[in-house]
């Protein structure tokens, strides 16, 4: 029989444990396998004390003068605990119900063969454990809905020391909640209203940062379309100077033609007009 269906009251089990019987020893009786079908899942106990955790021969002197061999076998990863529940006092004088589910694990398979129910046993330790949770928090600090509870339950549980010595607890699937609705109600409508002032709060930072990087990005522009404005006058005045320079330069030229015109040496006048042009220039 698989060692799930093995374990069951009904196989004569305690749930984690097979109803002990004898080993089929094939050689005189006193040697013989011992099969371990699952590692990962069983092992067998013998005498309440030894611990055979993969398939190997076993040898039982003891039998040649009538002392029997007890075995069992023992389920160590076993399904999950669903839906415990522990009903307490919270720090603040509220009554809470928490609902959890567990998944664990056999750490101490002889333990777990000496009791008649280890199942019930877990289940009440689990449940002082989460018991004191709730005596230790508020109302609000346990139902909020950050992902917190379960890792701070799986905490509480693998620091208990009556649990971790027998058993490993792997997940803390479930922890759910429950109490006075409208208590509950109002700490969930506070805190989204909490959250949402928050939110809004954000967001008019947001309008402000986004308001002094637009007031910013406007004087940028402003400041070099002013510089492109100057330099712009600047070139503007530079071609304004040299189509001035330009007019004077033919105006000079005009007049010496019409001096050269007129029969007149126009060396003096040249020298002259030259001398004026260059004071001008200065």
């Amino acid at each position: 029989m698989v060692i799930v269906e093995a374990v069951k009251s009904q196989h004569g089990g305690n749930g984690l444990a097979t109803a002990s019987y004898t080993p089929s020893l094939k050689f005189m009786r006193i040697l013989g396998w011992l099969a371990v079908r699952d590692p990962d899942k069983e092992c067998i106990v013998i005498d309440g004390k030894h611990v055979i955790k993969s398939t190997q021969l076993y040898f039982a002197p003891m039998l040649l003068i009538g002392k029997p061999v007890n075995a069992r076998r023992i389920l160590l990863s076993p399904t999950p605990l669903e839906d415990i529940k522990a009903t307490a006092l919270t720090s603040d004088q509220l009554e809470l119900t928490l609902v959890v589910s567990v998944k664990y694990s056999v750490s101490d398979p002889v333990y777990v063969a000496s009791l008649s129910a280890p199942i019930s046993e877990l289940t009440n330790l689990i449940t002082g454990v989460v018991v004191e949770l709730i005596h230790g928090h508020t109302l609000e600090d346990i139902i909020k809905d950050d992902g917190t509870l379960r890792q701070m339950l799986k905490q509480k549980l693998g620091e208990s020391i009556t649990i971790k010595n027998f058993f490993k607890i792997d997940e803390v699937l479930k922890a759910l909640p429950t109490g006075d609705e409208r208590i509950i109600e109002i700490i969930r409508k506070t805190r989204e209203a909490i959250q949402k002032q928050a939110l809004i709060e954000q967001e008019g930072e947001n309008k402000v940062r986004a308001a002094d990087f637009d007031l910013a990005i406007k004087k940028a522009e402003a400041r070099l379309k002013e510089e492109f404005d100057q330099r712009q006058h600047k070139r503007e005045m530079e071609m304004l100077r040299m189509q001035q320079e330009y007019e004077a330069v033919r105006e000079l030229m005009r007049t010496i033609a019409q001096v050269a015109a007129s029969g007149v040496n126009p060396k003096p006048a040249i020298k002259g007009d030259q001398g004026n042009l260059e004071s001008n220039q200065i």
